[in-house]
């Protein structure tokens, strides 16, 4: 769940990629999350939502940990 130490530690195209970032920093310990960003959210197109760039997001405390990850990959 999101929180006021939250950070973006990158943006992708897809859920797809945002899991597999996700599952890997999960595996080495950091907690994260996605979330469709603010743009791809404003192509909401009443009941269907247009695919955009997902954000993910670790909490401020690890962001350079998850950053030396997210090289590694």
């Amino acid at each position: 769940m999101p929180s006021v130490s939250d950070v973006v530690l990158t943006v992708v195209p897809d859920e797809a990629e945002a899991e597999m970032i996700c599952g890997m920093l999960a595996a080495n310990g950091v907690r994260s999350w996605y979330q469709q960003t603010n743009q791809g959210a404003a192509l909401w197109t009443g009941a269907v939502a247009t695919v955009g760039p997902i954000q993910v997001l670790v909490d401020s405390n690890d962001i350079g940990r998850a950053r030396k990850l997210l090289a590694g990959t």
